[in-house]
């Protein structure tokens, strides 16, 4: 998918072994505001779930959240979906932070629950968790591994 912007920019790995499709509808681009890409991945007979990856840029995340992410809820149907990616919203600052406890409710308002609850990137001076993953049904989910970074300080996350 192409983007209309410089900044940031989002991709998904997908075992080739796996049926996939893309959802154009749910991968967008938009200016000073996030990108994502989304693909319905089938991970059994006849049962499919919906992965999106999303980042948003560094701009008003009141914003992000009312003109972009709003729109990607409304258009995901009854979908089991997994959204991953870098949302820029310290979720560890939701009870000080409105804008952050704003898209923390949005979230779970629809039944999104966050599988990250550690900060995803430490420095000696601060701890953040602006990376995550979120899901709309814990059923699928076996684990959430947390790797520790060998010569950085952000933390990468996996579900498996």
């Amino acid at each position: 998918m192409g983007t209309k912007t410089s900044c940031g920019g989002v991709g998904l790995y997908i075992n080739s072994d796996l049926d996939f499709s893309f959802r154009k509808k749910l991968s967008l681009s938009i200016k000073n505001v996030g990108e994502s890409i989304f693909y319905d991945i089938s991970i059994a007979k006849n049962k499919k779930v919906l992965v999106g990856c999303i980042y948003r840029h560094h701009s008003s995340l009141r914003s992000f959240v009312e003109d972009f992410l709003v729109k990607i809820l409304s258009n995901t149907g009854k979908s089991t979906c997994i959204l991953l990616g870098d949302f820029n919203a310290d979720l560890l600052k939701i009870d000080n932070h409105d804008d952050s406890n704003y898209f923390y409710n949005v979230l779970t308002s629809q039944s999104y629950r966050p599988l990250i609850l550690q900060p995803t990137r430490v420095t000696a001076s601060s701890a953040t968790l602006i990376d995550n993953i979120f899901i709309n049904n814990m059923a699928i989910v076996r684990r959430v591994v947390t790797l520790l970074p060998l010569f950085q300080t952000i933390f990468p996350n996996f579900l498996h």
